[in-house]
């Protein structure tokens, strides 16, 4: 028996090898690419998992709730709270700070590069297991440092280290106790050194008091430990340390954060793990219409089938034997076609690794992969299966046998409804791609008030920075640089924010979130803001005391003429000297904050750089030879502010460019069906078409009688796809609180496309069907 049936399923391949192709091919690609976005769903899913106490690891989070309703979710708490939180709260086992990251430049010898430094405690090591290389890892001595691999390389060029020292900045020396494997496709906490951070907390007077936030804190809790609970108790932490605050403490699942770590007020919303659900569905949609290209071929063939499904009956064949036997050759052809799908995907993984954030790999090691694959193979034999073995298996012999079968069309309609889902799926894909990349060109080309396409950053040792002014004097006589300057922080990310401003008529319980931008000489021209009141500063001694405000910081202050007006804040009291507005310091997806520029040259580090128009490699050029002159310590870095810009839309990039993958390959598959059935169509007509030549048809009109039941079709779908695709950008765009409106050309580009490749696929077996002999299609009749 299980020989007849080999035998027989071999047999039925050979005899329709085009339909066997396509069922193969169709269902394998689907396969392929929804197998990457699982493989790549399941590293994402892997992040911060592989420590041995993840579990027990939380973040301390904060809710800080103002007076205009806003509230900001941080996962920036007080330097100082570490360690009272780890005295205090007795669930808590250990906890560690990790500072933000810092650029620094290491040398050792005659080596230097710019790295990641991050400063933490000693416990560190004990809360995280990040995999050791060498050594032991020990930050108890303010000298000692931990390395990763990476970094190891690239100074040097070794990761049998530990023992040596190396400088930071060309004036501290670390000592090196340990080398870590660092994956960063696996670590949401990254960093190329990792130094001691009590000397970093003692030389930093801003990380020693409760009402500033700006170092994460890491948890570890005792094992019968349940966060929530703890949370009821910490919710007041820092009130009770810091009168007035606005601050909420709570406990964060650590291997949660990557994910799903992302706040609107005080839920949950957002993350990385709303790509994971756009993409989920949508490799559900490719193996949904690569499921129906199985099915309606399936069930086409139903004629050819026929008479072998009577025989079979007749010679004493149950319905469940039948049932099973398709049911069976449907897992032979889902079982092919992963194979063939594994292939793809060793194949398309390079390239697929340039688009995503994160390097992916197969996890074939992995016992759950081969238990979600083979779950996938039975889920689409089913899916692409019970309806053809249902539908087969329940044919009268004697009805079969005599050649009637009155299930044609029921079992056509059925068909035309599979090709309707599977292209309104396909016209959703197209509209959606297209409309992604038109609200990403529009967010990395909106006037953001700012002159992004001429400004550079350039990361000098603070050397420099000690004889500013006689650099940028020196700078902007170069040829192709115009005008220099410096900030705190990059202009387009701003991070710093105080609640502390305060000015004539403020309510003094009222707590207010500004947006603060420490500044230098000639910041409003280099970055090229407009002043729509007042003035700039000019070069007094007084202009630290002098403030630039936006509209938005002026509306929330209830200002109408707010030049002159006072202002303190940070122990300084001033006046208001300008304002501009329509200045956007961050994404698009928020609305522009409230701004206050703080005239502040030396807190100001970073060094801006805007060059003549088309001048750019000029510009580098001259900064490159200038740059030996004044710092013999650090590299010569530099970055363009546009790019900068562009990363900030990363996510909607990467969004954009997988979903334009998976719709063309969405169409190949739909196109495949299509193109299997018309090829049946063409088959079934044979005679039909002849008689038309015989009665006079010309080639066009039998061409379009071929193609108007599939372009009913076709429309059909795109009547139900325009509604559909509306909701889900809709649904999308409210995540942006500046953006395109969803308009009709979209609709009509992504049907125009769907009837277009349509009808190429339809024609092609049409004009073959059309241009046949009519004395060979009737010689048999």
């Amino acid at each position: 028996m299980n020989n007849y049936f080999i035998n027989s399923f071999i047999r039925d391949m050979k005899k329709n090898k085009m339909f066997s192709f396509i069922n193969i091919f169709g269902l394998a690609i689907g396969f392929a690419f929804s197998l990457i976005v699982l493989v790549w769903i399941h590293n994402m899913y892997s992040v911060d998992k592989f420590h041995t106490k993840a579990d027990r690891i939380y973040q301390v989070m904060e809710h800080q709730t103002y007076s205009d309703g806003n509230i900001l979710t941080t996962r920036s708490t007080p330097g100082i709270m570490g360690p009272e939180f780890e005295k205090e709260v007795p669930e808590v086992e250990k906890t560690a700070r990790v500072s933000w990251g810092y650029d620094m430049v290491t040398s050792f010898q005659d080596n230097s590069v710019r790295q990641l430094i991050r400063f933490s405690d000693p416990s560190f090591h004990d809360i995280f297991s990040f995999p050791i290389i060498e050594g032991f890892p020990s930050l108890v001595e303010p000298n000692q440092a931990v390395i990763s691999k990476k970094a190891a390389l690239e100074l040097f060029n070794s990761v049998n280290v530990v023992g040596k020292t190396f400088t930071v900045n060309g004036n501290e020396d670390y000592k090196i106790t340990a080398v870590i494997e660092l994956n960063e496709a696996k670590s949401s906490i990254f960093f190329d050194v990792l130094l001691p951070f009590q000397p970093h907390y003692e030389k930093s007077p801003w990380l020693q008091n409760w009402s500033s936030n700006n170092t994460p804190c890491y948890a570890l809790l005792s094992e019968n430990a349940d966060y929530k609970e703890v949370n009821k108790k910490v919710v007041d932490f820092i009130k009770k340390r810091d009168e007035g605050s606005v601050v909420e403490i709570f406990l964060y699942p650590f291997t949660d954060a990557y994910l799903k770590g992302s706040f609107e007020g005080k839920e949950e919303k957002g993350g990385q793990i709303e790509n994971l659900k756009i993409f989920i569905v949508i490799a559900a949609f490719l193996l949904i219409i690569a499921s129906i290209n199985f099915m309606n071929l399936s069930t086409a063939q139903s004629t050819k089938k026929a008479k072998e499904t009577g025989i079979r009956k007749v010679i004493g064949a149950s319905r469940i034997s039948l049932i099973k036997n398709y049911l069976i050759a449907t897992f032979i052809y889902a079982a092919l076609a992963v194979l063939l799908g594994l292939v793809l995907v060793e194949l398309m993984l390079p390239f697929f690794n340039t688009i995503s954030p994160i390097e992916v790999s197969v996890p074939y090691h992995s016992w759950i992969f081969w238990v979600i694959l083979l779950l996938i193979v039975l889920i689409t034999t089913l899916m692409s299966g019970i309806y053809p073995a249902v539908y087969l298996s329940d044919f009268k012999p004697v009805n079969i046998l005599k050649g009637k079968l009155e299930k044609g069309k029921s079992a056509l309609r059925f068909r035309q409804f599979l090709v309707v889902f599977q292209f309104t799926l396909s016209i959703i894909l197209i509209s959606g791609t297209l409309f992604t990349h038109k609200q990403l060109n529009y967010m990395r080309n909106k006037n953001i008030g700012m002159d992004k396409d001429r400004i550079l950053y350039y990361y000098p040792h603070h050397s420099i920075l000690e004889k500013f002014e006689a650099w940028k004097n020196t700078v902007e006589k170069l040829p192709g640089i115009e005008v220099v300057s410096r900030a705190d922080q990059n202009p387009i990310r701003i991070s710093n924010n105080s609640g502390d401003p305060t000015w004539e008529g403020k309510n003094p319980d009222d707590v207010i979130l500004f947006d603060v931008v420490r500044v230098g000489e000639d910041f409003i021209e280099t970055m090229g803001i407009k002043i729509d009141k007042g003035k700039s500063w000019d070069g007094r001694a007084t202009d630290s005391l002098r403030f630039i405000i936006n509209d938005e910081a002026a509306a929330l202050m209830g200002m109408e003429e707010p030049v002159g007006q006072k202002l303190s804040f940070w122990g300084k009291e001033g006046t208001i000297i300008g304002v501009f507005k329509d200045v956007h310091t961050g994404s698009l997806r928020r609305p522009i904050a409230p701004t206050i520029l703080n005239y502040d040259p030396k807190g100001s580090w970073r060094v801006l750089v805007r060059f003549e128009p088309g001048q750019e490699d000029q510009a580098l050029e001259s900064l490159r030879l200038i740059h030996g002159e004044f710092d013999q310590i650090s590299p010569f870095d530099y970055e363009f502010m546009h790019d900068d810009y562009d990363r900030l839309y990363k996510n909607e990039e990467v969004i954009g460019k997988l979903t334009g993958v998976f719709t063309l390959v969405a169409i190949i598959i739909s196109c495949l069906g299509l193109f299997g059935l018309a090829s049946f169509s063409a088959e079934q007509r044979t005679k039909e078409i002849g008689i038309r030549k015989v009665m006079g048809s010309s080639v066009k009109d039998i061409v379009l009688n071929f193609n108007l039941s599939f372009i009913k079709l076709v429309l059909i779908s795109i009547v139900i796809a325009i509604p559909a695709i509306y909701l889900l950008l809709q649904k999308w765009l409210e995540d942006f609180t500046y953006h395109l409106p969803v308009s009709m050309s979209i609709f009509i580009l992504g049907s125009a496309v769907t009837f277009f490749v349509a009808i190429l696929t339809i024609t092609y077996h049409a004009l073959k069907a059309a241009r046949t002999n009519p004395v060979n299609a009737l010689k048999n009749e």
